[in-house]
């Protein structure tokens, strides 16, 4: 998103797989994401994550790794091994990536409005992280940014552990052939 952002003439097409919102100063609120964990309650891992996350939305000090088995799809011992070697090893770059004064909102959503090339927004359909209203509300974020753009929520319900479904989403969008049907967007 900052590529296309500050480069949007370089950029021809631009395909968003979970992606984050504070860069466009699209909120997440604890109520978005707690409505969303509330549709896995029939895991076996969800109570010790929900107590984790209660914790976390309401600003205590939560345990984040417990909170992890909804940020993906499912929570096996291949998600667990993923995730585990997913973890960064440099402290002091993950606090700064979302420090103070890391996003200007009002900057990104200028260089998106000059990004004229097709956009796929693709997200998990309860993917805590980035929460399909949240995604949605980027395409409507600044005056014609996302037109003619597209948003799409494969059945996988968290981030996309199972790649092999994004090549087929059903839905709006379709990634093989990278198009958006109907009036929200044009082949990519």
């Amino acid at each position: 998103m900052q590529c296309a952002a500050r480069h949007p003439r370089r950029v021809g097409r631009l395909v968003l797989v979970g992606p984050g919102v504070r860069a466009v100063g699209v909120p997440i609120d604890g109520d978005m994401r707690r409505a969303l964990a509330l549709r896995r309650a029939g895991e076996p891992w969800f109570p010790a994550a929900f107590a984790a996350l209660e914790t976390i939305i309401d600003g205590g000090d939560g345990d984040w790794e417990a909170v992890a088995p909804f940020l993906w799809g499912r929570w096996d011992a291949e998600a667990r091994r993923h995730h585990a070697a997913g973890r960064p090893d440099n402290a002091e770059a993950v606090a700064g990536f979302a420090a103070d004064g890391a996003f200007d909102p009002a900057v990104t959503r200028a260089g998106l409005a000059g990004f004229e090339g097709p956009a796929l927004l693709l997200t998990g359909a309860f993917d805590l992280n980035s929460p399909p209203r949240a995604v949605g509300d980027v395409l409507g974020v600044g005056v014609g940014v996302w037109c003619k753009r597209c948003l799409s929520r494969p059945p996988a319900p968290g981030n996309a552990d199972r790649p092999h479904r994004l090549l087929t989403t059903g839905g709006t969008c379709r990634i093989g052939r990278m198009y958006c049907a109907g009036k929200v967007g044009r082949p990519l």
